[in-house]
């Protein structure tokens, strides 16, 4: 935004490194439902999955912490976050006026503008296909990820 290389005068994809589409209509499918979201007057649309699997195993405690139980990597029914998101350019004033991009510290764009967004009521969701979704954040993501990418 400040070295004026995004036109602000344009709606934005936002896409992360560690989301990898299978399903090459993705893009698309999401551009439409966030087009038909601004006609309801939302500025953002945020991809998601209806639930993620938890990486690790999770005990069922009882009293005096005896374990009654385990479930291996649960699916936790949860929306998360995943894949791509469309900004309107109205959000780029918001990322300017909450961002400080020319300073030195991280700053989370998720946790200042989307929430923003959210708690403004201009946010919506776009239920991907949890198929159509590899998240690789850890090198065992990674190699799930080649061997999922391998065979299609």
């Amino acid at each position: 935004l400040l070295n004026g290389v995004i036109d602000r005068n344009k709606r934005s994809i936002i896409s992360y490194p560690d989301d990898i589409l299978t399903d090459n209509e993705i893009p698309r499918k999401t551009l439409e439902a966030h087009l038909e979201n601004v006609k309801k007057g939302y500025q953002i649309t945020l991809s998601y999955i209806p639930e993620v699997e938890y990486d690790f195993g999770v005990f069922e405690l009882g009293e005096d912490n005896v374990i009654l139980g385990i479930k291996e990597k649960p699916k936790i029914n949860l929306p998360t976050s995943a894949g791509p998101h469309i900004i309107e350019p109205s959000v780029y004033q918001l990322i300017l006026d909450s961002i400080d991009l020319a300073g030195e510290d991280t700053q989370d764009y998720e946790k200042i503008v989307q929430n923003q967004l959210i708690r403004d009521g201009e946010a919506m969701g776009f239920e991907l296909p949890k198929e159509s979704w590899i998240s690789v954040n850890t090198l065992k993501d990674l190699e799930n990820a080649i061997s999922r990418l391998s065979k299609l």
